[in-house]
C-alpha cells in the first residue's frame, strides 16, 4: 500500500488554530429535487461516456454538493460529543467524516431510502478506551442532546449478525441562530464505541479493501467473514457479555481452524507493515489543519492524504477528485474532520491497513489467551515555542554611533 500526503499551502500568520465561521462552509447549490435525481442516477451503474460527460459530471457536482452541505452540522455535533466526554472526563477520540461516493452508491443500490433520506452523509465517531466509558456516554446524550433524536440502534448489545458492534445514534440538525437555517435538519449520525469494538470494525473495513471485496456490507470471503463473525464474539466475551459465553471452547477450536486455513495473521501483519509515512507530516506545530482529504485507489491500493486549510475547500476537493473521466467504480474519497492530524490513522485506520490491535488479539485468542480492551496511552501536548525578548542591542548601538557623530 503507497502512503503520500500534500500540505496545505499555508497557515495562519498568528500560528492559531483558526475557528471557522459559518459562511464558510460549504451550502447546497441545488434544489432537493436535484438531489433525488442524482441518487436515483447514483442507485444504478455508471460507465463512462464521452457522449454524456456533462450529464455524468452533473450528477456527482449535485450529489458532492448535498454531501459537502453536511460538513457543518457534523462539525457541531462533533464539538458537542467532545464537550460531553469532557464533562464526564472521560478520555478517547472524536473524529468526523463525510460517507465516501462508493459507499453512497453502493447504500443507495441497497435500500428503497433516496439520496435525501440518507442518515449517514455525515458521521461523528467516539472511540472510547472501554465498553464502560462507552456506556457512559451513550446515557449522557440519550439523557439530553440539543438536536432531534431520530434513530437508535443498540448494535454494542444486540450486534448484527455480521458480529458488528457499535451505539448508533442518528441526530437531525437544530440550528442555534439564524446563520445556520440553511443546515437545519441534517441528518448526521453518531457512532459510540470502544477501542476493542473499533478495531474489529476497521480490520474488516481493512481486509475487505484490501481483498476489494465490501465484507462491511456482508459480502466477500465467507471464511474471512466467519472469522470476523467468531472473533467477534470473542471480544463481546472479554467486555462481559453473557451472550458471547455458551461455546467458547468450540468456538476458539473453530477460529484457529479458519485463521490457520486462510493463513489470517500473515495477511493481517502485511497489512500493518504497510503503515508508513503518516507520522512525518511536516506542518508547523501551533497550525493544525481539522480537514483533510484521504483519497483511495482500489487497484494500485495507492492511499492519498491532502490536508485542507478550511472547510471552504472540501467542495472542490470532492469535485477534483471525482472529475476524471475513468475509473469511477476504482477509487473512492473521504472528508475527514479531526482535532489533530495525527490522530488521523487512530480514527481511520482501514484507509491505512493499521490492523494491529485486532491481530494482536486474534493471536492472543489461537494461544489460549483472551482478548483485552486496549487502554489509550496519555497523549503527550506539544509545549508552546519558548517566548523570545525582543533584541534591542542594534537600537542602542545605533544611537551610540549617533551620539559620536553628533558629538
Amino acid at each position: 500500500m503507497l502512503v503520500s500526503h500534500s500540505l496545505p499551502p499555508k497557515f495562519d500568520g498568528f500560528g492559531e488554530i483558526r475557528e471557522f465561521a459559518v459562511s464558510e462552509y460549504p451550502q447546497l447549490e441545488y434544489s432537493m429535487k436535484d438531489v433525488v435525481r442524482a441518487g436515483k442516477a447514483l442507485k444504478g451503474a455508471i460507465e463512462w461516456d464521452p457522449g454524456h460527460a456533462e450529464e455524468i459530471r452533473s450528477i456527482f457536482r449535485v450529489a458532492n454538493s448535498w454531501r459537502a452541505s453536511h460538513a457543518f452540522p457534523m462539525h457541531r455535533m462533533r464539538s458537542e460529543l467532545h464537550g460531553r466526554m469532557s464533562s464526564l472526563k472521560i478520555k478517547g477520540l472524536t473524529a468526523a467524516r463525510l460517507k465516501q461516493m462508493t459507499s453512497i452508491r453502493g447504500k443507495l443500490a441497497r435500500i428503497s431510502s433516496n439520496l435525501r433520506q440518507m442518515q449517514d452523509l455525515g458521521g461523528c465517531r467516539a472511540i472510547l478506551p472501554s465498553i464502560g466509558d462507552a456506556n457512559s456516554l451513550v446515557e449522557a446524550i440519550c439523557a439530553g442532546f440539543s438536536h432531534d433524536l431520530r434513530r437508535e440502534d443498540k448494535y454494542m448489545d444486540e450486534p448484527r449478525s455480521s458480529g458488528y458492534r457499535s451505539h448508533h445514534l442518528v441526530f437531525a440538525f437544530e440550528p442555534r441562530e439564524d446563520g445556520e437555517e440553511p443546515f437545519r435538519g441534517r441528518l448526521i449520525e453518531l457512532q459510540i464505541r470502544s477501542r476493542l469494538q473499533h478495531s474489529w470494525a476497521t480490520a474488516v473495513e481493512a481486509v475487505g479493501m484490501y481483498r476489494a471485496e465490501n465484507m462491511k456490507a456482508g459480502l466477500g470471503d465467507q471464511d474471512w467473514l466467519r472469522l470476523f463473525q467468531l472473533m467477534s464474539l470473542e471480544f463481546a466475551f472479554s467486555e462481559g457479555k453473557e451472550y458471547a459465553r455458551a461455546g467458547r471452547p468450540a468456538r476458539i477450536l473453530e477460529i484457529e481452524q479458519i485463521a490457520g486455513d486462510l493463513r489470517a495473521e500473515q495477511t493481517l501483519n502485511a497489512l500493518s507493515h504497510a503503515v508508513t509515512g503518516l507520522e512525518r507530516f511536516d506542518f508547523h506545530p501551533n497550525n493544525k489543519p481539522r480537514y483533510c482529504l484521504i483519497e483511495y485507489f482500489h487497484a494500485s491500493r495507492k492511499v492519498n492524504v491532502k490536508l485542507l486549510d478550511g472547510p471552504s475547500k472540501i467542495g472542490g476537493a470532492l469535485d477534483e477528485f471525482e472529475r476524471s473521466d475513468q475509473g469511477l467504480d476504482d477509487k473512492s474519497s473521504v472528508v475527514v474532520e479531526l482535532d489533530k492530524i495525527e490522530n488521523l490513522v487512530s480514527a481511520y485506520p482501514n484507509y491505512f491497513g493499521d490492523v494491529q490491535l485486532f491481530t494482536k488479539n486474534l493471536s492472543a485468542v489461537m494461544h489460549g489467551g483472551e482478548a483485552r480492551e486496549y487502554k489509550l496511552p496519555p497523549v503527550d501536548k506539544v509545549p508552546p515555542p519558548p517566548k523570545e525578548t525582543p533584541d534591542y542591542e542594534w537600537i542602542r548601538k545605533q544611537n551610540r554611533r549617533h551620539r559620536r557623530w553628533s558629538e
